[in-house]
């Protein structure tokens, strides 16, 4: 297989998208950036 670049870390975040983390309402897989939290969620 010739001609095949490895994909660096940040590259496969955007392809993949990430985990929202928990209590997160409004969560930005790309920029992974939590805009809106749950506040009645949080310990």
């Amino acid at each position: 297989m010739k001609n095949l670049k490895k994909l660096s870390a940040v590259d496969l975040k955007k392809i993949q998208g990430g985990a929202a983390p928990l209590c997160c309402i409004n969560w930005d897989p790309i920029k992974r950036y939590c805009s809106e939290w749950d506040l009645n969620c949080l310990p």
